[in-house]
């Protein structure tokens, strides 16, 4: 595979780091909205922090998605300030998963119990009956298809017809523009998938509708269940591509499409399988939407978006699909297992111990930029799984904790990029206090 490693198509910056080294203390789980200028953490002791992003410098350069604010810039601070923190069990939390049209956010937890809780107020709902959960997954379409109408409506905005007038006529403004909204259209429920294994029953997928916490659906009940799917194996994973889920057991992957159709994909043959959601090429380097673009005509953009997954094979080869499960290019070759594997934009990103953080070009699979970065976790090297998160919100971040830091991989527009550090990349003291 050629290595094209040259430009900054990220810059690598810390934004959080643990003032404690009480292992129960430690971060077992991440979530990441751009839009609530939200980091979400969980820890081995069963509580969840949310932490408000703080950008200390005005960001110049977007990601992206324009409905998501940009966190800091390549020459910006990024830090974080601790908002609230809630105890959701006794066991470690395994998986977080943010639903930004929803202002809600989904948690397991390692003892199989799941919940969903709203930002902010932090009223938390156990999902009722669900006692074995081994994986959580929310569909990432809604918030797509408010960043596509947050930036169509953006567009709008700025075009010429619309540049303010003074007094005397000319061009200049009368009074300071006011700045684009990156509110989303509106609240709006998201699909949440849930894994549930058991030892004396099949398996079982569990699609629900969570609520949004604010807006009218304020006071309706958080989860409606929507369908119940029986599943022939355990499963240890899951993502949405297209309007179906990939499912990750222990020896294959499958796909679960609407009506409970189920196909089996390909035996994975890996100790450690891993698979991330395959995005398009994200708002700002796809074709513009029309002006006027309706909110379905968006949800369809959306859910065209979701073109399909990066499946683990054989512990080292990445293979990029489609919404189907076929093979949608050749595979990107790894040198060895990774720890981490996350998708931004047009590139998909990979954590090993040996190369630390490599981003790939997901439509040629050659190197885009290498971070050589250490993760010193002796956790993460035991349980050879280190917490990762998108963007929930399609700003085209990528997070990744390890002993005790939070680090951002932050999305540079293409018209920004620089052919300058593309092996390393970092923004910041990233080195320093790791």
């Amino acid at each position: 595979m050629q290595d094209e490693s040259g430009r900054t198509a990220f810059t690598f910056s810390p934004i959080y780091k643990q003032r404690t080294t009480d292992a129960t203390r430690r971060i077992t789980a991440v979530g990441l909205d751009t839009t609530a200028a939200r980091l979400f953490l969980g820890l081995a002791s069963g509580h969840v922090e949310e932490h408000q992003i703080v950008t200390l410098q005005a960001p110049v350069a977007p990601g992206w998605s324009s409905n998501a604010p940009t966190i800091g810039t390549q020459h910006a601070t990024t830090t974080t300030r601790l908002v609230a923190e809630k105890r959701i069990s006794r066991h470690a939390v395994r998986a977080i998963a943010c639903l930004p049209t929803a202002a809600r956010l989904a948690i397991l937890c390692e003892d199989g119990t799941a919940s969903v809780a709203s930002y902010d107020s932090w009223v938390v709902t156990a999902l009722q009956g669900v006692r074995t959960a081994s994986a959580i997954s929310a569909d990432p379409a809604p918030a797509l298809a408010a960043a596509l109408a947050s930036r169509t409506a953006t567009s709008s905005s700025a075009t010429p017809k619309d540049t303010p007038t003074n007094s005397k006529g000319g061009s200049g403004p009368a009074a300071a523009p006011t700045a684009p909204s990156t509110a989303s259209p509106g609240p709006r429920p998201v699909r949440l998938a849930v894994a549930v294994n058991s030892i004396t029953t099949p398996a079982k997928l569990l699609v629900y509708s969570i609520a949004p916490s604010i807006g009218f659906a304020a006071n309706q009940p958080p989860a409606h269940l929507l369908a119940q799917i029986a599943l022939p194996d355990p499963v240890s994973g899951l993502i949405w591509v297209g309007t179906g889920l990939i499912a990750q057991h222990p020896t294959r992957y499958s796909l679960v499409q609407p009506g409970g159709r189920f196909t089996e994909i390909a035996a994975h043959g890996c100790r450690d399988p891993k698979m991330a959601s395959l995005l398009g090429p994200g708002p700002a380097a796809s074709a513009p939407q029309p002006t006027g673009a309706s909110p379905p005509a968006a949800a369809a953009a959306a859910a065209a978006a979701l073109k399909g997954g990066a499946l683990l094979f054989q512990d080292s080869m990445l293979l990029l699909t489609d919404a189907s499960g076929a093979a949608a290019g050749e595979p990107i070759v790894l040198p060895e297992p990774p720890l981490a594997v996350a998708s931004s934009g047009p590139y998909v990103v990979t954590v090993t111990d040996g190369e630390g953080v490599v981003v790939y070009d997901a439509s040629t699979c050659r190197v885009v930029q290498r971070l050589y970065w250490a993760h010193d976790d002796p956790w993460v090297a035991a349980e050879r799984r280190l917490p990762a998160a998108e963007d929930a919100a399609g700003g085209g971040g990528v997070v990744l904790a390890a002993a005790g830091s939070v680090l951002l991989l932050k999305p540079l527009a293409p018209d920004v990029q620089v052919g300058v550090q593309g092996r390393t990349g970092f923004s910041g003291p990233c080195r320093e206090g790791l």
